[in-house]
């Protein structure tokens, strides 16, 4: 009779793996909202949206625009181990790829809540998006 594991051999590599922040660069006005530029050079502001038992929402938004509907948005839980993952309620919706807003959005998390784990629900998309960040980490080695 074959062993049974709890987890699979992708959930459990998924486990080990922690964010490695990328320093994005944020910056506040006098008003106290938080900025940053994205790669393409363009200013964006990033909102924290940490309200009582809820997910803790992030979102950015175009700083020079009266749009107010984000331009990509997660919302973040916290796991058992103290880490934080992706809510299983919400996904990463980026409508800028390759802008880095996904980056600023987990360093800026990174920065102010606590260190990430990849979610258990992890999209292949998501995938790849922390395999970048894993090839980042083993170039500065």
């Amino acid at each position: 009779m074959g062993r049974k594991f709890k987890t699979t051999l992708r959930e459990f590599l998924n486990e080990q793996q922690i964010w490695k922040n990328s320093n994005t660069k944020f910056f506040n006005d006098d008003k106290g909202r938080i900025f940053f530029y994205g790669k393409d050079n363009v200013k964006y502001q990033l909102i924290d949206n940490n309200l009582p038992n809820r997910p803790i929402k992030i979102e950015i938004r175009l700083a020079d625009s009266k749009n107010l509907n984000p331009v990509a948005m997660s919302e973040f839980d916290k796991n058992d181990d103290d880490t934080y993952s992706q809510a299983m309620t919400g996904k990463l919706i980026v409508s800028k790829r390759g802008s880095g807003l996904a980056r600023a959005i987990y360093d800026y998390f990174d920065n102010v809540y606590g260190k990430i784990k990849p979610s258990k629900n992890l999209t292949d998309d998501g995938e790849v998006f922390w395999n970048k960040n894993k090839m980042k980490e083993n170039r500065r080695t």
